[in-house]
């Protein structure tokens, strides 16, 4: 329940700063600030640093692929690494555990994916060019590829 409500706050973060760029204006530092914490605070309650680490990576790469034409997601690279960081931190728990938290993994990626989607409206050809050097470097070219 706390992650439903972190993304519709994320939701409406991202709307408003979709709606002051429509207008030559851009967020408030403090507001895009306090919607990364407030996420933050409630993701760290039911994921571990590690997983919050492959989401953070994950998101950036799938916002990165939203907002710049040259970009691509591999989604079976990030799928994968999802399904590797939740698995290792519930190998010992129920199926039903495991697919839970599995969900909340889920619901915290969107919420972190419209953060950075925001964010990275904020300074577009900034956030686009250094993704394109990112998914040109083998060392952090993991879940994007230039087009």
């Amino acid at each position: 329940m706390r992650l439903w409500i972190v993304l519709s706050a994320a939701m409406g973060v991202a709307g408003f700063c979709q709606a002051a760029l429509a207008q030559g204006e851009t967020a408030p530092p403090s507001t895009m600030m306090e919607a990364r914490e407030a996420a933050m605070d409630l993701i760290s309650e039911d994921l571990s640093h590690a997983e919050i680490g492959v989401l953070n990576l994950v998101a950036h790469a799938a916002a990165a692929a939203s907002l710049c034409d040259a970009l691509e997601l591999d989604g079976d690279a990030a799928s994968k690494a999802i399904d590797a960081a939740t698995g290792e931190a519930m190998k010992e728990s129920s199926d039903e555990s495991k697919a839970h938290h599995h969900d909340l993994a889920l619901m915290g990626y969107g919420v972190l994916v419209g953060l950075m989607i925001a964010e990275g409206s904020e300074d577009k050809v900034g956030f686009c060019a250094d993704a394109v050097a990112m998914a040109k470097d083998p060392e952090t070219a993991k879940f994007i590829k230039a087009n």
